[in-house]
């Protein structure tokens, strides 16, 4: 079963509802426990039990694992997942366009062979959970073989993590991740992450234990708005990460928050502390005061990388977001 790390909200409600310094403080705390060790995943994760799929005679009841490559179609939807659904090595589960896929509470979808999720502008695919469910955990990418998932035109909505990426390097193109405790997780991961908005999350990207990728992971062209704080880097993050051409504004706390510090050599330098290359964003804001108001970096705490965010964008980046070509 997965290790539960999040309570279930309303992550948007709650955020403009209750008082700054109480959103900022409580998601310190998940990030710190989140963020404690780099080489702990988020999830924990054991093989489902001997049970047999469970397929309704509408075949929208699913559950366990997924035996052998899989489309789910949008004529037969709404799927009600009424267990964990594992997609084993070496499985495709395919999702058409406009197809609706509801989580009971405590439920994922957990990859190990790949997600193909390709909706368009006009008939997204849909993850969410159920009408009578407090939330659910999320999608999980795990799988490291180089058959990589793609979602594009999905929308995953109130789980305790939308995305999480352990290793995995999925295509995340045109989604719509909002109403999280963490839109999207970057652990190990060299994901693409382009033209999605990540909205009314608490944590809408957070980047952690990339050290050993050969690749960085790619986060452009997003928009970023309304997350009590919008992107989250791990100091000891040691590749540089490709963070440009974002609208990064409107957030609660802070539109990039670096978290914890940097290594400490034998000789008592700073190691593993390059800045963070932050520029090209748009921030809501010309004026550099404005901006760096916005980022919490070894200006406010000593011993952390720094951001670098000059040149930035002088207005809202057009292209970012979703696309509304089909």
């Amino acid at each position: 079963m997965l290790k539960r790390l999040f309570s279930i909200r309303n992550p948007k409600s709650e955020i403009r509802n209750r008082k700054s310094s109480t959103v900022f403080h409580s998601t310190l705390c998940i990030l710190h426990s989140a963020f404690l060790s780099l080489g702990l995943s988020f999830y924990s994760c054991s093989e489902p039990s001997d049970s047999p799929i469970i397929v309704a005679s509408t075949g929208t009841e699913v559950g366990a694992a997924v035996g052998a490559d899989t489309t789910w179609r949008a004529a037969e939807s709404p799927y009600l997942v009424v267990a964990d659904l594992i997609v084993p090595e070496s499985v495709t589960l395919t999702v058409e366009a406009g197809t609706e896929a509801l989580f009971d509470a405590g439920t994922a979808l957990i990859v190990h062979g790949r997600l193909m999720a390709v909706g368009t502008s006009a008939q997204l695919v849909v993850f969410t959970k159920s009408p009578n469910a407090v939330g659910w955990k999320g999608i999980i990418c795990k799988n490291r073989d180089g058959v990589q998932s793609r979602l594009q035109y999905a929308k995953i909505a109130y789980a305790e993590t939308g995305i999480a990426c352990e290793g995995a390097s999925p295509e995340l193109v045109d989604c719509q991740i909002t109403d999280n405790q963490t839109g999207i997780l970057l652990d190990g991961s060299a994901a693409r992450i382009t033209h999605n908005l990540v909205q009314g999350n608490e944590t809408g990207i957070a980047i952690a234990n990339a050290s050993y990728l050969a690749k960085p992971p790619t986060v452009s062209n997003n928009v970023i708005t309304e997350n009590a704080l919008g992107v989250v880097v791990a100091a000891a993050v040691q590749l540089p990460i490709a963070l440009s051409h974002n609208n990064i504004d409107g957030n609660y706390e802070y539109g990039l928050f670096i978290q914890g510090v940097c290594k400490v050599g034998s000789l008592g330098h700073q190691k593993d502390c390059d800045a963070v290359d932050a520029t090209g964003n748009w921030w809501g804001d010309t004026g550099e005061t404005a901006i760096a108001a916005q980022i919490f970096d070894r200006d406010d705490q000593p011993n952390t990388r720094r951001v670098v965010y000059v040149p930035y964008a002088v207005g809202s980046i057009p292209q970012a977001g979703p696309r509304n070509a089909d």
